[in-house]
């Protein structure tokens, strides 16, 4: 999604002081900067620093826990079906902000794409939404690198925004609550099976249970 011009220009000078000669930022809906100040403190690289106050950019994250989301350009884009830039905001703020201190078992990624033509390729994430006509189809345990999986998508198009959101933090609670440690989503869902993993996310359970989920 889009980063402000006023939040772009606050990335600190110490970006081009890190000891390995140069810099890398990462830009997802939020920057990351792997040789932060932060980082040297902690020993971690920086990654997933704090932001700085005032308005300044805010960091990536990560660890497991929900990434930052990805989305391609489908607000403006001529083929995008829905309103990529909006949507991945609020799953900004309600996933990635709201569920920053929830450990997961592993890593949990979003990726919002605007229509079939599958540019942010929404189906190689744990989790990812695509435009449809009549509304959201939702693509589950997608993962690429040394190994990969290729997600599944629910045997349903999600008529509102609503329910589509909701759909995604079921996710979230269903990984929370029944993957185990070092196992990404797609290894969850291979070893519960997809029919049992779709039945629970089209179903009012998880979310009827949230607190007592995030309380383990």
């Amino acid at each position: 999604s889009d980063i402000p011009l006023e939040q772009m220009v606050t990335i600190p000078p110490e970006a081009g002081n890190e000891p390995e000669g140069s810099n890398v930022i990462v830009f997802k809906s939020r920057g990351e900067m792997p040789w932060g100040e932060e980082g040297r403190r902690r020993g971690d690289g920086g990654r997933g620093s704090a932001a700085p106050t005032g308005g300044a950019a805010e960091a990536g994250g990560t660890g497991p826990k929900v990434r930052p989301i990805v989305c391609c350009k489908g607000t403006t884009c001529q083929y995008g079906l829905l309103d990529s830039y909006a949507i991945s905001q609020e799953m900004h703020e309600r996933f990635y902000k709201g569920y920053h201190q929830v450990t997961l078992p592993h890593k949990f990624k979003i990726a919002v794409g605007g229509c079939p033509n599958n540019c942010v390729k929404p189906n190689l994430n744990d989790i990812g939404v695509m435009g449809w006509k009549g509304g959201f189809k939702i693509f589950i345990g997608g993962r690429w690198g040394k190994t990969h999986a290729i997600g599944r998508e629910l045997n349903k198009v999600f008529e509102t925004k609503e329910e589509m959101l909701d759909t995604v933090e079921k996710a979230i609670l269903l990984f929370k609550d029944q993957g185990n440690a070092g196992e990404r989503f797609s290894g969850t869902i291979e070893r519960l099976g997809f029919e049992n993993v779709e039945a629970q996310l089209l179903s009012d359970d998880l979310m009827n249970r949230k607190a007592e989920i995030l309380a383990k």
